[in-house]
């Protein structure tokens, strides 16, 4: 059975380098797909990075060039996801979150 999950969440723009406007995390066969639109060209944005949020913490899941990052396989429960912007100043500040529930197999 296929099952699917949208969640889009706005993100502020705080920073030397800014955020992209959307975040969309869907689930798709027991793989989470975390996507967004690109940045504006004047950012030179050379990679984004994906984080799935925590209570105390954000844990780094990796790094993307392209507008989505995929985390297979997803475990079972809800998940939280945030992501940043990288350029040659530094990175942004975490976008707002977006999350997922993952259901049993």
């Amino acid at each position: 059975m296929l099952r699917r999950f949208f969640i889009w969440v706005g993100i502020e723009i705080v920073s030397v380098v800014t955020f992209l406007p959307d975040l969309l995390v869907a689930m798709h066969r027991y793989e989470v797909i975390v996507q967004w639109f690109s940045n504006p060209v004047t950012d030179q944005v050379i990679r984004y990075n994906v984080y799935e949020k925590h209570t105390s913490q954000n844990y780094f899941l990796g790094s993307s060039t392209s507008t989505s990052y995929t985390i297979k396989p997803a475990t079972a429960g809800t998940h939280t996801y945030v992501a940043t912007a990288v350029n040659v100043k530094g990175e942004s500040p975490f976008s707002l979150p977006a999350s997922v529930t993952v259901p049993r197999r």
